[in-house]
């Protein structure tokens, strides 16, 4: 995994998002919820050690304004009322953020988390988590904005448009 890539998003949330609990605080609290041990695990176990090695990675090189990440992280398996659970938790523990990972179980928290205001950099780039604002899909049926849910990378669909019109360019290039 790429450092970089994974520590610009992470930098942002935290200072955007977590300045007034900086404030005063020696250490910044993020937390996290993973799959390590659930049907995503093949590669939730890999993303789960690079999020943590990131965190070691940041407070190796100064942390953020001086101040060290304590970052604390959770295996819930895949399964969505863990995941749940584990947001409670870690909202208890008062963190300032989440990394969070599965789709099903980002789009579960994606109203606790708007609604708290819990920044939730999620590995999961479902188009459901990418509006800002209340929308009303086609069939009428009313979505809640997902203002808190942050992306790594664009959703899905924006990624297989990007992949189609890479191909189409080199297969029919404009200027033959």
């Amino acid at each position: 995994m790429n450092v970089k890539k994974l520590l610009i998003p992470v930098l942002a949330v935290v200072l955007l998002f977590g300045l007034s609990s900086m404030a005063t605080a020696k250490t910044i609290k993020v937390g996290g919820i993973m799959d390590t041990t659930g049907a995503t695990s093949d590669v939730g176990k890999d993303y789960a050690l690079g999020m943590a090695e990131a965190f070691h990675y940041i407070n190796d090189s100064g942390g953020v304004n001086g101040k060290k990440i304590k970052y604390t992280w959770f295996d819930y398996g895949y399964r969505i009322p863990e995941a749940l659970t584990k947001y409670k938790l870690l909202k208890r523990m008062k963190v300032i953020a989440i990394m969070g990972w599965g789709t099903g179980d980002t789009e579960a928290l994606s109203p606790t988390v708007n609604k708290d205001k819990m920044p939730y950099v999620s590995a999961s780039y479902s188009a459901h988590l990418t509006s800002p604002v209340d929308w009303v899909d086609k069939s009428g049926k009313k979505h809640g904005g997902t203002g808190y849910n942050l992306f790594f990378s664009s959703d899905y669909s924006t990624n297989a448009r990007a992949c189609l019109t890479a191909w189409f360019d080199k297969k029919w290039p404009k200027n033959s």
